[in-house]
């Protein structure tokens, strides 16, 4: 597909991140940045294989996250903070650190009940409409880094209450970490901390989906039970962490390997929120793989866009069902 996704060689050494076998040791001075270590608790006697799979997706995802911290300490310095708090970067690397904790304890977990441990992928930064070389565009996309784990923490927490309930609070413990996190990024674009009741809940393998946007395909060394869709992008124009919905958005997905519509069908973006009732928008095709849709002024939230061609289901359960590219999470 020859389109925006492609990125220049040059460019491309500066986001490429290597893939790394192992969790960074828990060394005093991580232990120090995160604001402790391991929870001091017996370890499980047992775990059923849907918890498992969980941890493995939740090893996957700190994984991308370590990676995307790792990046920005590394570039912030060159960058500059522009208006952004001079504590930006000592709380970038506490997040980084707490990433680190949360590795070690599903590498231990896994590697207790002889589960596969999931080393790190390869990761590009760089997605439609994004300036990833600048500390305002870099913390533009880091919304998108840190949701989707909230939303998978959830998911641990709702299948461990089911099945493995003395594990359960730790899915909602690591939630909450991340509702903190997700709250001082709000803070830094002059939002609410909190604007809303309620998180949206997913589908675990949605949050899954979300984090392969910045996957280099083909590079994870242990592949997840999990489907691999096809990307849906919208492009922001030039993303920043104070980005906010215009009246439409433009959308580019895959036209080679995106399943059309019906014949005399369309396709539609169905646009998910807290509510967990999806509202359909039809997408105009301006070009192959590419389109526009007016964005739902009533959307408030954590909000997924995903592309189907029709408008029926009522639920993201009936939306995870004609899933044809996507999900993305669009903004909030």
């Amino acid at each position: 597909m020859q389109n925006m996704f492609r990125i220049p060689f040059i460019l491309f050494l500066h986001l490429f991140v290597s893939s790394r076998a192992a969790p960074p040791p828990l060394t005093p001075e991580i232990i120090q940045q995160a604001g402790g270590g391991l929870i001091n608790q017996p370890p499980p006697q047992t775990l059923s294989a849907p918890t498992l799979d969980l941890v493995q997706l939740a090893q996957f995802i700190s994984n991308e996250k370590l990676a995307y911290f790792d990046f920005g300490i590394e570039n912030i310095p060159k960058w500059g903070l522009g208006d952004f708090p001079n504590n930006t970067l000592e709380i970038i690397q506490s997040f980084r650190a707490q990433a680190i904790v949360d590795l070690n304890s599903a590498e231990g977990l896994l590697t207790l009940f002889d589960r596969p441990t999931i080393p790190a992928c390869q990761y590009d930064w760089n997605q439609p409409g994004i300036d990833i070389n600048s500390t305002d565009g870099y913390l533009g996309i880091a919304k998108v880094v840190i949701e989707p784990s909230e939303a998978a923490n959830i998911a641990f927490t709702n299948t461990a209450a089911l099945n493995d309930p003395t594990v359960a609070y730790t899915g909602a413990s690591a939630a909450a970490v991340e509702a903190r996190q997700d709250a001082w990024l709000r803070t830094l674009a002059g939002q609410k901390p909190a604007p809303h009741p309620w998180d949206t809940i997913i589908p675990s393998e949605w949050a899954y989906l979300v984090y392969q946007n910045f996957v280099v395909p083909g590079s994870c060394p242990v592949a997840l039970p999990y489907r691999t869709l096809n990307p849906f992008y919208g492009d922001f124009g030039a993303l920043s962490l104070k980005t906010v919905f215009g009246p439409t958005l433009q959308f580019f997905f895959n036209p080679d390997t995106t399943p059309a519509p019906p014949p005399g069908g369309c396709y539609f973006v169905a646009w998910i929120n807290q509510l967990n009732k999806p509202i359909y928008t039809r997408l105009h095709l301006t070009a192959p793989g590419q389109g526009t849709t007016d964005v739902p002024a009533e959307l408030t939230g954590v909000i997924y866009a995903a592309l189907t061609s029709t408008e029926e289901p009522t639920d993201v359960a009936g939306v995870d069902k004609v899933l044809l590219a996507g999900p993305f999470l669009a903004g909030r």
